[in-house]
């Protein structure tokens, strides 16, 4: 936020309009954050491709009718 405020009078002295995105929490606390959401879908994943396999009509492996 220093920063920006650094640059803020520069920029619009030439006319240029920035816009500043501020990142509020820490880099490895995001990193965290996503891998435990991917982890958390891959299992969620696997139990729905489980539930399709059981939810299934048994097969007929011998072509019996």
């Amino acid at each position: 936020m220093a920063r920006a405020a650094l640059w803020r009078n520069t920029f619009l002295d030439a006319q240029i309009y920035p816009v500043f995105f501020m990142w509020r929490s820490g880099f490895f606390e995001t990193i965290a954050d996503v891998l435990a959401e991917q982890r958390s879908r891959g299992a969620r994943d696997e139990m729905d491709d489980w539930l399709e396999q059981t939810g299934r009509a048994p097969s007929n492996p011998f072509g019996m009718k």
